[in-house]
């Protein structure tokens, strides 16, 4: 689950890069969000507050990547 969404996001990103690509919308999922944060309203900054839920575990953790390597353009 990771390595496969973790190639999509990337293989993207890049793809967006090399073609000049000025603005993207990344689409995420509650997935990524703490666990200490469920059922309750979630902001984007809560993201990084905390490991995911064990069961998506690493879908999430591809899905953080793929904030962490938009940021780095």
């Amino acid at each position: 689950m990771y390595h496969i969404n973790a190639s999509i996001n990337s293989n993207v990103i890049e793809a967006s890069r090399v073609i000049g690509v000025k603005t993207a919308t990344a689409v995420g999922t509650g997935a990524v969000y703490p666990v200490k944060f469920d059922g309750e309203y979630l902001t984007e900054d809560q993201v990084w507050e905390g490991p995911p839920h064990g069961s998506e575990w690493a879908y999430a953790q591809a899905k953080r990547g793929m904030l962490a390597h938009l940021h780095t353009y």
